[in-house]
């Protein structure tokens, strides 16, 4: 049985009180302010999420507002795509004026004139060479690949053993030079790929085609990582490459392929997506179809809290939001400490785990002296430790500051940015216990109309943290006249991340600010520190978040091991489920749904089975139900002998 959503963006309701005591609030959540439902106890379903990599799936929504989807392998773009601008051509032989202008500084002018001279005198020899014996360093090579693919477009130049050579575009013993393929990096440098991924991070998979193909990483860039248990499609583009060169991966590599290709004019950025659309299976659901239903309309009508999730604050036993109120505070050594001493529930590998607590107890042990012995201690895993350890062996062992601003600068943000996000989530969840999740009151924020949300602070760590100021979106706080007149309705409701540039809402949660962050000896209107860095201009974020294409249905299995839904790769290869059995000794949800990129799915998956979002109780419950499994197998298997 198939449901799919109904629009209803204004619920007329009365105002629910939320309960806190539902089922299955982690102390984790409960310290990240992660407390409530929007649902009542009276519609609990339990059931397990990712019991399986293949019953996860996600499809990146890209700027364009498509899913993005691998449909075609095959296929090879044009070599030169259709280019809105004039090209410039040459039609005269000779160096014109401005060409001799901007090689200027490039040549002397003995190698000037033998240019000139070859462009004049040989125009019509396509197989003569150009060679410039002077010796070029790799920048100034660089300057004149670039001003001759701009400006010469009858050349092409190549370096060969230290020896930069000037030729025609049609002369032949210019090897790999393919005059369409030129014209096509010139205009359209980068070939976007939909990357299909199974069991594997977005990073490692762009690793494995980057060895695979004998080339940096770095060619490749891409809006986000996707989750590595489960089977996830996104855009990537890569620098100078053609499809020809790409292809051979798909039949190399294992549970990665490519596809749909083209050449556009821009790389992908981080953060260059409308969202994810997501595809998946919930197992061992136990509750009847009428407390599914009334669940799954709670999210379906409502939407869910849109609270930043558990990785928001670290996999540590500290929480990285605890590391940003130190540093917010300017307690360099108390930060220094937080991150580097002893601690307990760490999320990490057995292997890593153990290495951690070594590295840590050693440090201590060492009266927080040896850092050389202590990063040799240290697994891959903690490299902020160790760029941490190295500041304070380069800087001095006292110097704590220097030590700190050794970070990446999205490092050093992860914390602060952790901080706003821990204060986010406790006021969201006063502002729904205080006053209910269905109607405005005088006093709240909201975003002004005609807003673009992609301006509304995400609240995610990137490497690309250093492009500058956000935009602060403008907010209007909600009066009676535009309750009365319905004016916005519960999903234009915000809130403010702590900072020097937002407004924060009248009346009680004002107060609630204040008197929230006291507790932390800091003020929400006094956000600015003599270091740069942590002087946090904030953001908003919506409270609910309502997600679209809702669809969901119910089936009965014998199996866990048989797929039950089409991966983009399985279509292409034109594959199809196994019939359903009508009943069956388990039962599952199958849900679908898109989000918006700031969202978290943790905390939707949370709603729809009210139970805690951490990750190692997900886990714990995986695994008791394959054991489970094994052992009814072997009970059968018995019974047969």
């Amino acid at each position: 049985m198939k449901r799919e959503a109904e629009e209803e963006t204004n619920p007329s309701v009365e105002v629910k009180r939320v309960r806190e005591d539902i089922v299955q609030i982690s102390d984790k959540e409960r310290v990240a302010g992660i407390r409530l439902f929007l649902g009542d106890k009276t519609n609990i379903i339990s059931g397990i999420l990712k019991m399986r990599y293949n019953d996860f799936h996600v499809n990146e929504v890209g700027l364009d507002g498509q899913i993005v989807r691998l449909t075609d392998m095959t296929t090879r773009p044009p070599e030169e795509a259709p280019d809105t601008k004039t090209e410039v051509v040459q039609t005269s032989t000779g160096m014109t004026s401005e060409q001799r202008e901007i090689m200027k500084p490039l040549l002397s002018d003995v190698d000037l004139d033998r240019l000139e001279k070859f462009m004049t005198a040989e125009a019509d020899d396509s197989k003569a060479i150009l060679s410039i014996t002077e010796t070029m360093t790799k920048e100034k090579r660089t300057q004149m690949h670039k001003a001759v693919r701009e400006h010469f477009p009858t050349l092409l130049t190549e370096t060969e053993q230290n020896v930069f050579v000037f030729a025609y575009r049609s002369n032949k013993a210019m090897k790999n030079k393919n005059t369409k393929r030129e014209r096509t990096y010139q205009k359209l440098p980068y070939l976007r790929f939909a990357l299909y991924k199974e069991n594997e991070d977005t990073s490692d998979a762009i690793y494995h085609i980057a060895r695979c193909l004998g080339i940096n990483p770095t060619a490749f860039t891409f809006a986000g990582n996707k989750d590595k248990r489960g089977l996830t499609c996104q855009w990537v583009t890569g620098y100078h490459l053609t499809a020809n060169r790409i292809m051979p991966a798909n039949s190399k590599l294992r549970g990665i392929r490519v596809g749909n290709y083209s050449y556009v004019k821009e790389q992908m950025r981080l953060g260059d997506l409308k969202g994810n659309h997501f595809n998946l299976v919930i197992r061992e659901v136990d509750g009847s179809e009428e407390v599914i239903d009334a669940s799954m309309k709670i999210v379906q009508q409502y939407g869910f809290i849109n609270y930043f999730g558990l990785q928001r604050f670290g996999t540590g036993g500290t929480g990285t939001h605890e590391v940003g109120i130190s540093l917010l505070k300017s307690n360099w050594e108390e930060a220094v400490d937080l991150i580097l001493l002893p601690k307990e529930g760490d999320i990490l590998t057995r292997l890593d785990q153990l290495a951690s607590t070594s590295a840590r107890e050693f440090w201590v042990k060492s009266g927080k002296t040896d850092t050389k012995g202590t990063i040799s201690l240290m697994p891959r895993s903690m490299g902020i430790e160790k760029t941490i350890l190295s500041g304070l062996q380069k800087h001095g062992l006292t110097n704590y500051i220097n030590a700190i601003q050794s970070l990446k600068k999205y490092q050093k943000t992860l914390y602060v940015h952790s901080y706003q996000s821990y204060v986010w989530n406790h006021m969201a969840s006063m502002r729904i216990e205080q006053f209910g999740y269905t109607r405005l009151i005088v006093g709240d924020l909201v975003l002004e109309k005609n807003q673009d949300i992609d301006l509304v602070d995400t609240g995610k760590e990137t490497e690309e943290d250093d492009s500058g100021p956000r935009t602060i979106p403008k907010v209007h706080i909600v009066t009676q006249e535009d309750i009365d007149k319905d004016t916005y309705t519960m999903y234009d409701l915000v809130l403010p991340l702590p900072g020097t540039d937002v407004v924060y809402p009248e009346g009680e949660m004002k107060d609630s600010y204040r008197e929230f962050m006291s507790k932390d000896g800091l003020d929400p209107l006094n956000m600015k520190r003599s270091v740069s860095v942590f002087s946090l201009s904030g953001g908003y974020r919506r409270v609910l978040e309502k997600p679209k294409d809702v669809e969901w249905e119910t089936f009965y299995y014998d199996d866990y091991k048989v797929p039950s839904i089409l991966s983009d790769f399985d279509l292409i290869e034109k594959k199809t489920l196994p019939p359903r059995p009508t009943q069956g000794e388990h039962k599952a949800l199958r849900v679908s749904f898109t989000l918006p990129s700031s969202s978290y799915a943790t905390m939707l998956f949370r709603e729809i089975l009210k139970k805690t979002s951490e990750t190692s109780r997900h886990d714990e419950e995986k695994k008791k139900e394959e054991k489970k499994e094994e052992e009814k197998k072997e009970e059968k298997k018995e019974e047969r002998e």
